[in-house]
């Protein structure tokens, strides 16, 4: 179940953290406000990671083509595929080259990216049919992966107040009646740097309002697209990383002069179309990315992105999750590629929604903060 959570903040050396905290903090009012799950994806598709050599499309084939034009040599698989009623099979990246399969690290480094090329997208003719063949295909030689193309997004509800005096995470005076300064130091920060042009951020989420006067001139990548639900969640998550400071305008982010680089998953999202996410935000040259949602079991399509992302020196930081609990949700409990971030309040204590437990990296302000919506608040 993909469940899209909070806005990780993370705390890092002193000339980072400016960038790193923007990134991490969650911005979640508590759960009972969050809005229906929806899913996302085809019902119909069954992602499939084979061995080499199990499938072959016909020559000249660009794209899908019917099951029985397939060659499948093992025959408990194709065996397995008809009884299910697959109509379709296609190859989920058709322009990966296994050959030529390498990540440009911002170092100018090369290194090999995880191999997709084997991996398939199986279209059935009847939904109920999803859950019996993953499990089918999952006990057979020759698959190595295999998972319904089909996630469950919930999003939750993130607050709006433009207002700087109230941004207690960045500077606590006790105006919202916690700690004082119980809050990221960000005033001191800037007495450091304000920020620099070269950090880019990618964030994962439903999308930017690119013409919002606080993200002027800074903006690349997906437009909005999250008017079927939670209007504004990317556009919320990246307000508090970067929007621009000392114009007069609404809030002030932490990075005032980073790039953002949108990344807009929904509204249906395959894990294929997760994968492809990251690794646009790989290619388009990010310093870090945030995803503001979790999954509730490890995937290995998606982890493999997070892993490419970790080889090309990128920063993959990810909430842990909103409900209050001690499981600490994918991506960010692959502790080895991604920085997981749990939440704190106003009063320097764990926000009672977070999650926490021993994958959490960092724990930082996340809840109820002003930040920007669309259209311009």
């Amino acid at each position: 179940m993909l469940r899209v959570t909070s806005i990780p903040v993370r705390i890092a050396a002193p000339m980072s953290f400016i960038f790193l905290m923007c990134i991490s903090a969650h911005v979640s009012a508590p759960a009972f406000s969050s809005l229906a799950g929806t899913l996302g994806g085809n019902e119909r598709e069954v992602l499939i990671k084979f061995q080499r050599g199990i499938v072959k499309l016909p020559n000249g084939t660009e794209g899908e083509c019917l099951f029985n034009d397939a060659e499948i040599t093992a025959l408990p698989i194709t065996q397995a595929l008809r009884d299910r009623g697959v109509e379709s099979i296609r190859k989920a990246f058709p322009d990966f080259d296994p050959e030529n399969a390498h990540i440009l690290t911002r170092k100018g480094d090369l290194v090999p990216r995880t191999d997709v090329s084997e991996v398939y997208i199986a279209t059935v003719a009847d939904p109920a049919s999803v859950a019996l063949l993953v499990g089918e295909l999952s006990e057979l030689d020759g698959v190595s992966y295999a998972a319904a193309n089909r996630v469950k997004i919930r999003l939750h509800y993130t607050p709006n107040d433009p207002l700087y005096s109230q941004q207690w995470s960045l500077n606590n005076a006790g105006q919202t009646g916690g700690v004082p300064d119980a809050d990221v130091d960000a005033q001191e920060a800037w007495d450091i740097t304000k920020g620099v042009p070269g950090v880019k951020i990618g964030i994962i989420d439903n999308g930017l309002d690119c013409d919002h006067i606080e993200f002027a001139n800074k903006v690349g990548g997906d437009p909005d697209t999250s008017s079927w639900i939670e209007p504004g969640h990317g556009n919320k998550v990246a307000g508090i990383a970067a929007a621009i400071g000392d114009n007069s305008e609404g809030i002030a982010g932490v990075d005032w002069h980073a790039r953002l680089h949108s990344e807009a998953l929904f509204p249906e999202p395959g894990l294929n179309d997760i994968y492809n996410a990251v690794h646009s935000a790989i290619n388009a040259g990010c310093s870090i990315t945030n995803s503001s949602w979790s999954v509730d079991y490890t995937d290995m399509l998606i982890r493999s992105a997070y892993d490419d992302a970790y080889r090309a020196n990128l920063l993959s930081v990810a909430a842990v999750g909103d409900n209050d609990s001690d499981l600490i949700l994918y991506p960010a409990a692959w502790m080895n590629t991604v920085m997981a971030v749990s939440a704190t309040d106003d009063g320097d204590e764990r926000w009672a929604y977070s999650n926490y437990g021993e994958e959490v990296d960092v724990a930082a302000p996340g809840c109820l903060m002003p930040t920007t919506s669309p259209g311009g608040g």
